[in-house]
């Protein structure tokens, strides 16, 4: 063992104490979090059926093809109603991620500490709460981890992808992020190379598996390319239109915002310096918002960008440490002034119990087209009893 590498192993060792107590705060946080949401507010439908793979992983059932989630429920024993309990386990998981892949950015602990809670409050883990069901967390999860060890990132895009085909949104980020903040993984053209070939392998075997997988039940299959298509080709703006863009951003990152615009600006005075923190910052976010021309979960998917914007959008902030930390302590206190919600082209979904505040105007007002005669049968229930509407990805 060399002398660097027992120095880093004392160091650890030293600052063993800080790292379990933010992990019981991060605990806390997270059970925080659950209480403070509104709970399940969907059941049945689309949820049912990855509640149904939990029992019977690669039986008949339409997201069959997302097949690692339900798989992991079951090898874990969640399964049937337990599912839904996997995702309090895997929110406190994707929480530590978070921890452990800021201190090693930021390198400081309150800055890891007080990121990692500002997640707890906000919409990519209460989302998990009032529909539990949906498998993004586990993609979240194999996101940090891609981020957090480099040279093995190809494993987590198969495993990423395994769980929701969306994953592929993360592809560039993930490369992006490694040329950046490792580069030693794309230093030269032989390396960058072998990382096409070890990713494009493991592609080629997530495509292998999904075609072997959902050949058996051909007539339920149907989150294949033409799914996402056939929308765009019969109108290129027939699902976009109408999405409720603006509010869903505000309600997802609420006042991150304010760090996101300032970050950006900040990184345009010397763009030349700065080109791909600028990519990193904005591809994401630019994703999200090309995937809703393919679907209708307005938050949830412009959600998936949160590592641009919460994460590393304070990375940009001019000013000292003391300040950033200042800055995202405030903004901490006041997202709670913010309700959150679940918000697609034909639904709204109360999240917290801040949010049950607003119902009414989002009643009267935002949506209120929901609520006239006819269009009842082809909404989500607010209450949460169903889910009927066909159009969530």
């Amino acid at each position: 063992m060399s002398f660097m590498e027992s120095s880093q192993q004392k160091k650890w060792k030293g600052n063993s104490f800080f790292h379990l107590a933010f992990l019981v705060l991060i605990a806390a946080a997270c059970l925080a979090s659950f209480f403070y949401s509104n709970g399940k507010q969907m059941g049945g439908g689309h949820f049912g059926m990855y509640e149904a793979a939990s029992i019977t992983p690669f039986a008949s059932n339409a997201v069959i093809s997302r097949y690692l989630a339900p798989l992991i429920a079951w090898i874990t024993g969640f399964r049937g109603e337990d599912y839904y309990s996997l995702f309090l386990i895997a929110n406190f998981l994707f929480l530590i991620l978070i921890y452990c892949w800021a201190f090693k950015t930021y390198k400081n602990y309150l800055t890891a500490i007080i990121l990692s809670v500002c997640l707890a409050f906000l919409f990519p883990v209460q989302f998990h709460y009032g529909a539990p069901g949906f498998p993004d967390v586990f993609c979240y999860i194999f996101l940090m981890l891609a981020l957090l060890f480099p040279r093995p990132s190809y494993l987590f895009v198969f495993f990423g992808l395994s769980v929701h085909e969306f994953f592929i949104m993360y592809i560039p980020l993930i490369y992006l992020y490694h040329y950046r903040f490792n580069h030693f993984l794309l230093s030269d053209g032989k390396k960058i190379s072998n990382q096409l070939i070890l990713l494009t392998s493991w592609l080629l075997l997530y495509l292998f598996i999904r075609t072997l997988i959902t050949g058996y039940h051909p007539e339920l299959y149907k989150f294949d390319i033409h799914f996402y298509l056939e929308p765009i080709l019969r109108d290129p703006l027939t699902t976009a239109r109408n999405q409720p863009f603006f509010w869903s951003w505000i309600v997802v990152f609420k006042l991150f915002t304010i760090i996101y615009i300032v970050s950006i600006c900040n990184l345009l005075r010397k763009i030349r310096e700065n080109v791909v923190d600028f990519l990193l910052l904005t591809v994401p976010v630019l994703s999200s918002f090309v995937f809703l021309f393919f679907v209708h979960d307005t938050s949830r998917f412009l959600a998936h960008s949160f590592i641009s914007v919460i994460l590393l959008s304070p990375y940009y902030l001019p000013g000292t440490v003391r300040l950033r930390n200042s800055v995202l302590i405030l903004i901490f206190l006041l997202n709670f002034l913010i309700p959150s919600y679940y918000l697609g082209k034909d639904w709204h979904i109360s999240l917290d119990k801040y949010s049950n505040r607003f119902e009414g105007y989002f009643r009267s007002h935002y949506r209120e087209r929901l609520y006239s005669p006819g269009r009842l049968s082809t909404t989500i229930s607010i209450a949460g009893s169903g889910l009927e509407n066909k159009n969530s990805r």
